[in-house]
């Protein structure tokens, strides 16, 4: 066994990657083993040019001799961790990186996939937009993104506006309204314009000839849904058939800001009510105005039994 020289782990010596930092352990070389010195070779004896006569010599002086360092025998682990998918080496438990071929050994979850938008390819998009380029054309970009927005918001307010209404008034209750003040160019002796907003359909405004006209005023501006008409005299058939019948009539409606409209309403000549939808807010007043009448015998006049109002509640 050997050690790491990065990180210090304990790693076989036919590994060739460190299993815990991955460090390749082929650049490490191994320290060489201090060489022991060996017995003192005897001296050669020199050639003599005589026989001498032996002597006494000293007795040599002992050499201390270093006992060599054997390193202590460490049984290397059985591998019993993850194999690598690699190259297919058995890896000890703890080891993060295959000490065969150094890949690593930590299982990564799986990609997400890629969402279809941002596999599109736009290279003039993403030059345009990238970091690198200049601000100026996405700051003009945004500029005019912008401006459209504002104008389409003014050109559409109106239209919105008018569909916020129609909406609140689909979903509330119409209320009936008196209006406040009465009045007409002429009437019949007996059938006064008061008539038409009495709340019965017994008695009628009588309208000399066709062009006269009553004006209602409300004391408030309110949200005007619907106006009911009731023509003739009567809802019996008999009694409306005694005097002459509007056939055409305009509604000339005036709001607080001093706009009218004017809706042309075709009655059918048939007795009862018949209701007209207006959705038009901030009413304050309303004129009708006779255009058309059944044929007038001698004596009769252009019967209107009842007009109603509704606002909104």
């Amino acid at each position: 066994m050997r050690t790491c020289s990065n990180c210090g782990a304990a790693v076989a010596d036919a590994d060739d990657f460190c299993g815990n930092c991955g460090t390749y352990l082929g650049w490490v070389q191994p320290e060489p083993e201090e060489a022991q010195p060996g017995p003192a070779a005897p001296a050669k004896p020199a050639a003599a040019a005589h026989v001498a006569t032996p002597q006494a010599v000293a007795p040599a002086k002992p050499v201390a001799q270093r006992r060599p360092r054997t390193a202590p025998q460490v049984a290397e682990p059985t591998p019993n961790g993850p194999t690598c998918k690699v190259c297919g080496t058995a890896n000890p438990q703890e080891a993060k990186f295959c000490r065969q071929c150094g890949e690593s050994l930590i299982e990564t979850a799986a990609p997400q996939p890629v969402p279809w938008w941002r596999r599109l390819k736009l290279p003039r998009w993403r030059r345009f937009w990238g970091r690198a380029g200049s601000a100026w054309p996405r700051r003009v970009v945004l500029l005019l993104v912008a401006a459209a927005l504002v104008a389409g918001g003014f050109l559409l307010y109106p239209a919105a506006g008018n569909l916020w209404q129609d909406l609140r008034d689909k979903l509330s209750t119409a209320a009936p309204i008196s209006p406040s003040q009465t009045t007409g160019n002429a009437a019949v002796p007996g059938h006064p314009v008061t008539a038409a907003v009495d709340g019965v359909t017994n008695q009628y405004w009588g309208a000399p000839s066709v062009g006269d006209w009553a004006e209602f005023t409300f004391d408030q501006p309110v949200r005007l849904l619907g106006v009911v008409i009731t023509p003739g005299a009567s809802t019996d058939r008999t009694v409306f058939d005694q005097e002459a019948r509007p056939t055409a009539v305009d509604l000339e409606i005036t709001t607080s800001s001093g706009a009218t409209t004017t809706l042309s309403i075709t009655l059918a000549d048939e007795p009862g009510s018949q209701t007209t939808d207006t959705g038009i807010s901030n009413v304050t007043a309303v004129r009708l105005v006779v255009r058309a009448a059944t044929p007038q015998a001698p004596g009769q006049s252009i019967a209107l039994g009842e007009i109603e109002f509704f606002k909104r509640s």
